[in-house]
């Protein structure tokens, strides 16, 4: 359990270090067009485009590497967050508007689209739960595209660095409850926070 876990945490600092590389290039055409590059390679799987090839690969550990049979879980942890973060990243600036944020766990960042409202609230936990429910990394990536798509259009950040690791946890079948008690507890962490909040105001 502990060499996955550190694997985890090891792809989780790729994914970070990838995102702060190319928020360094600038608001430039080189940056627009690999954020372009990684966009259409959202919904596809690793290694169907070939320009994706140097962005994801390079620099990636030999070990990480999968086989003759398809993708290993490294590269569909970090293929599924550099792809969604391009997607979430569109028509904003990386200087201004990074939508790579280490204090919004999934979890933390679905309580904010709800954003207090209980009907809303309730749509999202829907979709979040559907993702939740998949059994395979496929199904988790799919949901997560809707997902960021509702998150980019609040300004609403996601952590990437923690959303590889998860997904690369998920992708193990004695991890898979741990990630998603881990996903509940953010999503309600944020509402016990709120309220505590509130009652502290209520007492002045």
């Amino acid at each position: 359990m502990w060499n996955s876990g550190s694997k985890a945490s090891r792809i989780g600092d790729y994914v970070a270090k990838r995102i702060s590389y190319i928020a360094s290039m600038g608001e430039t055409g080189p940056q627009k067009a690999m954020l372009a590059n990684l966009r259409r390679g959202a919904g596809k799987e690793p290694g169907e485009l070939p320009e994706l090839w140097g962005i994801l690969l390079d620099g990636f550990p030999e070990e990480w590497l999968g086989n003759e049979e398809g993708a290993g879980r490294e590269e569909w942890a970090a293929y599924i967050a550099l792809t969604l973060f391009a997607l979430h990243q569109q028509g904003k600036g990386t200087e201004s508007s990074l939508m790579h944020n280490e204090g919004y766990p999934l979890g933390r960042a679905l309580k904010k689209l709800a954003g207090g409202d209980a009907d809303k609230e309730s749509r999202v936990l829907r979709r979040f739960k559907q993702m939740a429910s998949s059994e395979d990394i496929r199904g988790v990536a799919y949901h997560l595209r809707g997902i960021v798509q509702l998150l980019k259009a609040e300004d609403i950040p996601l952590d990437y660095k923690s959303l590889a690791r998860d997904l690369h946890r998920y992708q193990q079948q004695e991890e898979r409850s741990r990630v998603r008690l881990n996903w509940a507890e953010d999503f309600y962490r944020m509402k016990e926070e709120k309220d505590e909040g509130e009652e502290r105001e209520e007492v002045k």
